[in-house]
């Protein structure tokens, strides 16, 4: 699955945004894999987790995965695809 994350799922994201795979890793942790921390002024915001893809269920990283891949298609209207996991060779 981290090869799939990191290789076509991020690597797509980068090349057509111009941000590195770094980059998008932690935007879509921003986006989809946070913990809402609460500040003295009442006012709350989004730190990506620290514990990482590892420390989730396969459930749960699967769905991170299937999160970013629609958020992919309604943020970019359909202009950029991500294949599914089993439509091609990781090897």
């Amino acid at each position: 699955q981290y090869r799939y994350l990191y290789g076509v799922v991020y690597h797509i994201i980068a090349n057509y945004s111009g941000f590195s795979v770094d980059q998008v890793d932690h935007l879509m942790k921003i986006k989809f894999d946070f913990d809402v921390v609460g500040l003295k002024d009442g006012k709350e915001i989004r730190v990506p987790r620290t514990r990482g893809k590892k420390g989730q269920t396969g459930e749960e990283f699967t769905k991170y995965i299937d999160n970013i891949r629609k958020w992919v298609q309604e943020y970019f209207d359909g202009e950029l695809y991500i294949p599914e996991p089993n439509a091609i060779d990781l090897q």
